[in-house]
């Protein structure tokens, strides 16, 4: 199973815009792969992005006109529609930026086709933050579904199904899928505001997690702390 939900394809020149894009989906509850967090010091640079390729289930591709003369991210775009075309489903999100459908006959025409969301500028970030985690969620309600895991409800009472979603949501958390349990609350149970904010606030407390464990930071006993904590206060919101 992939290690992240999406690989950050992106030009240098757009660091304020992929800044935006990721904070926006941790804060759904999806994992991104970007460069800037996962190479550190010292990492060889292509076998790091190598394996943010091979671990990542989307390749999400924001072309600009800085992007297009930028060969090395044509090859991480290049990777992902290989893998499309070698296993047939969907593995590229195109993000236009800037550019137009000319741009992209001229520089990048086997890619002219595919569906691109359009963002102009950091204001069009939320709504597209909106429209990646849908895909991403949709996705993998139908992989679920192919491998059994999707319960039909007993009974069409809506407290049945309100438990049945506490108890796999709680069941996510047990099992350690921290993001997945998130990203499957957000997904499937109506929230209040507070909640709402809690939950992102846990979000980005695990990420945040996540960043410091792999950029040593952060030691083991603290990481068990504040996993704990986010557990702690995970069931606290399906327990309440």
């Amino acid at each position: 199973m992939p290690d992240y939900d999406l690989f950050l394809s992106y030009s240098h020149a757009d660091k304020e815009l992929a800044d935006a894009l990721v904070s926006g989906l941790e804060q759904e509850g999806l994992r991104v792969w970007i460069d800037t967090f996962e190479i550190e010091f010292g990492d060889s640079i292509t076998e790091q992005i190598n394996a943010g390729l091979a671990q990542s289930r989307y390749g999400l591709v924001l072309i600009s006109p800085a992007y297009l003369q930028s060969q090395w991210a044509k090859t991480e775009l290049f990777a992902f529609f290989k893998k499309q075309m070698t296993f047939g489903n969907k593995q590229l999100i195109p993000i236009w930026h800037k550019i137009s459908l000319q741009d992209m006959l001229t520089y990048l025409p086997m890619q002219a086709d595919f569906k691109a969301l359009l963002i102009e500028d950091v204001s069009a970030v939320p709504q597209a933050v909106q429209e990646i985690t849908g895909v991403v969620t949709r996705a993998s309600r139908k992989r679920n579904r192919k491998r059994g895991r999707d319960t039909p409800f007993p009974t069409d009472t809506a407290d049945d199904k309100t438990s049945s979603l506490l108890e796999q949501g709680k069941l996510l958390v047990e099992q350690g899928q921290i993001a997945e349990a998130i990203s499957f609350i957000r997904q499937h149970l109506e929230l209040k505001a507070p909640t709402k904010t809690i939950l992102s606030s846990l979000s980005a407390r695990f990420h945040q997690m996540e960043r410091s464990q792999q950029q040593g930071v952060l030691s083991n006993e603290n990481s068990q702390l504040e996993y704990n904590k986010i557990v702690k206060a995970l069931l606290e919101i399906l327990s309440s």
